[in-house]
């Protein structure tokens, strides 16, 4: 059975300010739903699909972000377009697959 989180715990979960947990349900960039009062309500399921940003990818496999960015820009990472304020979302799954990169010795992705 789906358990559904209130947008303050999502919030709190995921490390994100309740604001931006709104705008995301809002804009669509999490799947929620609204209850007959209004309140938003998101899946538990999605605290794992959230998107981990460049910064994020480059300290936990241990590259700087300037390369990160350059994988993303050059398509070599799978990247979301800039958010409004610039930060580059990455699907979580392609932290694995880098630091897969990185064991094999390569410095590209």
């Amino acid at each position: 059975m789906t358990r559904w989180l209130t947008i303050t715990q999502f919030a709190a979960l995921v490390g994100i300010d309740r604001r931006t947990a709104q705008r995301w349900a809002r804009e669509g960039r999490i799947r929620a739903r609204r209850t007959r009062g209004g309140h938003w309500r998101i899946s538990e399921v999605q605290v794992e699909a959230q998107p981990v940003t460049i910064s994020e990818i480059a300290r936990e496999i241990g590259v700087s972000e300037r390369t990160v960015r350059d994988w993303a820009a050059t398509g070599k990472l799978a990247a979301r377009q800039p958010t409004p304020r610039g930060a580059w979302l990455v699907e979580p799954g392609e932290i694995e697959r880098l630091k897969a990169v990185q064991n094999e010795g390569g410095r590209r992705a």
